[in-house]
């Protein structure tokens, strides 16, 4: 059973936008491959996808395909480990509905034909839904102007970006919209040439015909070349290399790339790609990012590249790595103080950042350059708010909000709050007090020993 590896957004003839993960992806161009020689592929693309940032949904990255109209529709065969060829054809415009094809192979000047009976593909979108099975839910949810089985259907039979898209990363389509015929008893190594004979309703022939020399032997597809693996808070981000298209024939056909991790704690390697990363035209390094538990502190990590079959696939070696976070918290900028019955209430904003755990406070002591952490815990990520009840007088303190992340890395020292706590010296009591009484007057005169006193104890009261 196939599952959908790969989102997709598309919705206009000459313009389709692939679903990403991750929080970032490197600059590339996107476009459709196209077969223009023997076992070759011809890229052509327009649009940049730069860096994309997203906490929640799957941001697109839009691209616009370019055919050529002057190429002519060729054959393309590739030769799976099951010892089949899959034999595709990349006409832009296909049969009319209810037409079909006979597939013929000539070797050494005989020709036979290898179908008893014509290839009919869908003809209706409920044919179309049966023939891709399990696949068919993500197709549909991918083509936003598609409501129903029938809209998909013909959606896809007008749109060659769209069908050869899908159609060359997943064999269930090209098989249902009649671009693929599997060879289950090729010949091997040699030149053959394979021919579609295109027939109507009645099985008679139509005159219109696909005729291409291949030579079918067995696939050396590369492995991906692991480069860097590295924790990003609450992320792993694993880059590779891959041979841009054109420069070896067999990695010609690789169309995508799935990333697996095996935790320290685990027997078996997981898939963590939950859209398949597409080869891109122009681009050789390839990165995927993924949310990973906390918790993991060692994994393995391999890559696997597969064809258009998705028969041929070769991984790479697998890579063993401490998962250490490599990345810290965006320091606390804003942090506001207010002096309440001698002790210092501090606030500040809740943080952006996501995988933030908690905060600690950190105090300075202007003065003496004391530094200290006034928390032992963290401070609830949701609940920013401290109060300090250890002041001495007469220092200036500054306060520095430290956010932590889940892995345990600190930000760095923000901007400060600055409190100056005023220092209060209590003076003895007043000594020495006498009491006279001026009956002339009818007054009682009172005196005391006078001492020294801080400036700010201007007056008494008797």
């Amino acid at each position: 059973m196939w599952h959908t590896f790969l989102q997709f957004n598309i919705g206009h003839p000459k313009n389709c936008q692939l679903s990403v993960t991750g929080k970032d992806v490197p600059d590339c161009s996107y476009g459709v491959f196209r077969p223009l020689l023997k076992r070759k592929f011809y890229f052509l693309a327009t649009g940049i996808c730069g860096l994309l940032l997203f906490l929640l949904g799957f941001p697109a990255v839009p691209a616009q395909a370019q055919m050529d109209p002057e190429d002519e529709p060729v054959l393309i065969g590739v030769f799976t480990p099951e010892e089949h060829a899959y034999i595709y054809h990349d006409q832009d415009v296909l049969p009319p509905l209810g037409h079909g094809f006979h597939v013929y192979r000539e070797y050494q000047g005989e020709e036979v034909r290898l179908t008893d009976e014509p290839v009919f593909p869908a003809s209706s979108g409920t044919d179309f839904r049966s023939l891709t099975g399990d696949l068919y839910p993500e197709i549909e949810a991918a083509l936003e102007e598609a409501s129903d089985a029938q809209e998909v259907f013909f959606h896809l039979r007008g749109n060659p970006f769209d069908r050869g898209l899908l159609a060359f990363t997943f064999p269930q389509v090209a098989r249902a919209l009649g671009m693929l015929y599997i060879d289950e008893d090729p010949v091997i190594g040699e030149a053959v040439r394979y021919r579609f004979e295109y027939v109507n309703q009645r099985g008679e022939s139509t005159g219109h015909a696909l005729s291409d020399e291949l030579e079918i032997r067995p696939v050396d597809v590369q492995p991906p070349d692991i480069t860097e693996i590295k924790r990003l808070g609450r992320d792993v981000s694993v880059r590779w290399e891959y041979p841009e298209p054109g420069g070896i024939d067999d990695d010609d056909i690789v169309i995508r790339f799935e990333l697996y991790m095996r935790p320290e704690t685990e027997d078996n390697f997981v898939r963590v790609t939950e859209e398949s990363r597409l080869r891109l035209v122009d681009q050789t390094e390839f990165e995927y990012r993924f949310n990973v538990d906390p918790e993991i502190e060692a994994a393995e990590f391999t890559v696997e590249a597969i064809d258009i079959t998705g028969k041929n696939r070769m991984i790479a070696e697998p890579i063993a790595v401490e998962l250490l976070d490599e990345m810290q918290p965006n320091p606390v900028l804003e942090v506001y103080s207010t002096v309440v019955d001698g002790t210092v209430e501090l606030t500040w904003p809740v943080s952006s950042d996501p995988g933030v755990a908690g905060y600690h406070v950190k105090r300075i002591n202007a003065q003496t350059q004391d530094s200290t952490y006034l928390t032992t815990g963290l401070i609830d990520v949701s609940d920013p708010t401290f109060t300090d009840r250890t002041l001495e007088p007469g220092y200036h303190y500054h306060y520095f909000i430290i956010a932590e992340s889940e892995t345990g890395v600190r930000s760095e020292l923000g901007n400060p709050a600055i409190e100056n706590i005023i220092a209060v010296n209590y003076p003895d009591a007043p000594s020495g007090l006498q009491a006279t009484i001026n009956e002339e007057d009818r007054v009682i005169e009172l005196g005391w020993q006078g001492i020294d006193h801080d400036t700010l104890f201007n007056t008494y009261v008797v």
